[in-house]
């Protein structure tokens, strides 16, 4: 009997959950002539335009770094378009890496907690594949937030 009773009020709490969830889900209202007000409406789109905010080369984004307590500034590392930087949290970013990178595979950038001028990045890319992948050239650092670098090593 007693057993018997325990089931009851599982079955009886278990009910009245479910019914509590149901109330507090919002049930999907079946309005036909509301319908279309979820329709695409392209004309609040009508003055926009496509443009293109991010690299224009580059491939894909193998790592990124921000740095801490500047939420504009960001580093993002690519397969193949080397090292970018924003100040305008992606608005507008200028490659830093052309001239001084002798691979333009990017494989992971650290910025140093003591100094956020002073950046390290490592070329080649994490998946070595024959498409457009490199091993990379080694280790890189800037002291000047990456307005210059300096081969390290692991060549």
């Amino acid at each position: 009997m007693r057993k018997l009773l325990w089931l009851l009020g599982l079955v009886l709490v278990g009910c009245l959950v479910t019914s509590f969830q149901n109330d507090l889900v919002a049930q999907p209202q079946n309005n036909d002539q509301n319908q279309e007000d979820f329709l695409f409406n392209e004309g609040i789109f009508h003055a926009m335009h496509w443009r293109n905010i991010g690299p224009f080369r580059g491939g894909r984004s193998n790592c990124v770094s921000g740095i801490p307590g500047d939420p504009l500034t960001y580093f993002m590392g690519t397969v193949g378009g080397g090292v970018w930087k924003t100040a305008d949290a992606g608005i507008s970013w200028i490659n830093i890496s052309d001239g001084y990178f002798q691979s333009s595979s990017i494989g992971a950038i650290a910025i140093a907690p003591s100094n956020p001028n002073i950046i390290y990045v490592g070329t080649g890319e994490h998946a070595v594949r024959g498409v457009m992948s490199s091993p990379g050239d080694g280790l890189y650092r800037s002291d000047d937030g990456g307005k210059s670098w300096t081969q390290i090593g692991l060549a």
